[in-house]
């Protein structure tokens, strides 16, 4: 613990911050007594408040790391994992017996996926007001029928 450092509140969209001057090896005076540097985003005016940020983490990681929440983070978002079904022909003469189809467009859109080097289940982090355009576009993929090509 810093005394009076760890009294700064939190925003996710400060860009102050603050170093231990023992984790970096700088001493600015040479005292022998440890000192803490913040560096401010701005200037600020007597008496207002100055905020740093703990860093990108979501509200479950504010939550556990420090007992709080913030209202409009930035950084909190959900995984949603995305797969591609994988009923090639191989797939279904081995693995499902023949049970299931073969899917339309399976080959290719596996043999896609490895060409542009992305793996057939891929996690994409939503946000309260956005998503990634690469999710869109792996869905697109995922739903695409010879009728498309």
């Amino acid at each position: 613990m810093v005394p009076y450092a760890d009294l700064i509140n939190h925003s996710p969209f400060s860009q102050s911050y603050y170093i231990d001057a023992r984790e970096c090896g700088d001493w600015l005076f040479k005292t022998g007594e440890e000192e803490v540097i913040l560096y401010a985003d701005r200037g600020y005016r007597q008496m207002e408040q100055i905020y740093i940020s703990y860093g990108p983490k979501s509200n479950a990681d504010l939550l556990l790391l420090y007992g709080f929440a913030v209202e409009r983070n930035p950084y909190n978002s959900v995984d949603v994992t995305v797969g591609i079904a994988l009923r090639t022909k191989s797939f279904v003469k081995e693995i499902a017996k023949g049970e299931v189809e073969v899917g339309p467009l399976a080959e290719e859109k596996v043999l896609f996926l490895e060409q542009v080097g992305r793996d057939k289940m891929v996690d994409f982090p939503c946000y309260a007001d956005r998503y990634p355009t690469e999710m869109l576009e792996y869905l697109r993929l995922m739903q695409m029928t010879p009728e498309d090509t």
